[in-house]
């Protein structure tokens, strides 16, 4: 709850720009504190099962290729919550990033 209050604050405050629309700029941030919330449950997950698949949620980019298999593998072991916490952060994420970049709005850099 943390990771994921501490990462959306700092995306509120990195996105949000006067005239954005309040929804759009809470819906993108909400869904990368998500996505970073899901990447540490994960690698708690991990770390339960073995030092290299949490060695391999902490290098960039590998972790992202891995994730899936892992999520498979350990579906009914405890990597189902997270699974389904990073799909609807990438949904947030998504809905928010389409709805700021098809506005008529100010944009965000």
């Amino acid at each position: 709850m943390l990771v994921f209050g501490a990462v959306t604050l700092h995306m509120i405050s990195r996105t949000d720009e006067p005239g954005a629309a309040r929804l759009d700029v809470l819906l993108f941030a909400s869904g990368v504190g998500c996505l970073a919330a899901s990447l540490c449950w994960f690698f708690v997950v991990a770390l339960q099962r073995s030092l290299i698949w949490s060695l391999i949620m902490v290098i960039p980019l590998v972790n992202t290729l891995a994730l899936p298999l892992f999520a498979r593998a350990y579906w009914s072991q405890g990597a189902r919550a997270p699974t389904l916490l990073a799909m609807v952060g990438i949904a947030g994420e998504l809905v928010g990033s389409l709805r700021l970049m098809l506005s008529s709005g100010p944009q965000l850099v």
